[in-house]
């Protein structure tokens, strides 16, 4: 009735007083079902991307309405086929008859686990050989078992997901980044207070008493360099004071040696004078023995050479 091309029908039977008197029959029209498992062909709008489709599948592994592949891009559709090894018979059906119905085999894993009765969604292979996000569950109508199958390629259904992973990504490297300019600059303001004071400090204690660090903050590295300072200045003071101190105990030391000098001379004068004393005593007591004038004169000379 359909020129030998492939239809469906849905058939009764006819019962008269218990009997069978005949059959009735019905032909759908195959491009309802395709315009129902397209969207009526607008499979963007229906929300299945540019690589998503919805399909039916037989007992038999075959479809039950068009590949979307077959109805957008045939000569690729084709192409894929032969490379996937498809009888070249089914292909020429499939070119002659213009449609994949009962022609187009998709024995995969979604249609085998549906057909089995059980519902999943997987990443698998599909009848094209690419890996597609697939949702499938069984179609029981009365005794017809039918597998329905919603695929979408991997790479589209997953690339929201990607695109969210690579923001995240860029967004988090970015972050990273201001962070780290962030945490350079903290850095550099703990860091540079602490540089000029830690150089102060090494300057004050190779010589160069000349030394004042600047306060730019009032927190605790502020409060640290206000207490340097002071105890610059009060270092300043104590070693003034220092100074002072020896100064004045080298101009004591030196008066003191003046003194022990000045003192030594009156010693060394006042023991010249006792022994003048000494001999002239002597001498006055010789004169007033019995002795010659040549042995006073000798002893006076003595005395005085002596001296």
């Amino acid at each position: 009735p359909s020129k030998m091309l492939p239809a469906c029908f849905a058939s009764v039977p006819i019962f008269q007083n218990g009997k069978k008197v005949g059959v009735l029959v019905a032909q759908l029209d195959v491009h309802d079902i395709n315009a129902t498992m397209t969207g009526d062909k607008q499979w963007e709008k229906e929300g299945l991307g540019m690589s998503g489709e919805t399909y039916l599948v037989g007992e038999d592994f075959t479809m039950r309405n068009d590949s979307r592949f077959f109805i957008q891009t045939p000569i690729e559709f084709f192409k894929v086929q032969e490379l996937r090894g498809v009888d070249p018979f089914m292909l020429h059906l499939m070119k002659s008859d213009g449609t994949t119905i009962g022609r187009q085999n998709v024995h995969t894993e979604a249609t085998e686990t549906a057909l089995n009765g059980q519902f999943d969604t997987r990443i698998i292979e599909d009848y094209r050989g690419v890996s597609v996000l697939s949702a499938f569950a069984p179609l029981q109508i009365s005794n017809l078992t039918l597998a329905i199958v919603a695929e979408m390629d991997e790479a589209e259904a997953f690339a929201p997901v990607v695109a969210l992973r690579n923001r995240i990504l860029i967004s988090g490297l970015i972050l990273s980044g201001v962070i780290c300019l962030i945490g350079l600059y903290v850095s550099g303001t703990f860091s540079k207070p602490v540089l000029r004071l830690n150089r102060a400090i090494e300057a004050y204690g190779a010589g160069d008493h000349n030394q004042h660090v600047e306060a730019t903050s009032q927190d605790e590295i502020g409060m640290l360099t206000q207490a340097f300072n002071r105890l610059i200045s009060d270092l300043d003071s104590w070693n003034s004071e220092r100074s002072r101190a020896e100064e004045e105990l080298k101009e004591y030391a030196q008066q003191s040696e003046l003194r022990t000098v000045e003192l030594q001379h009156l010693t060394d004068v006042s023991e010249a004078r006792a022994t003048e004393e000494s001999s002239l005593a002597t001498l006055t007591s010789q004169l007033q023995g019995k002795l010659t004038v040549e042995e006073v004169a000798e002893r006076a000379l003595m005395a005085i050479a002596e001296f």
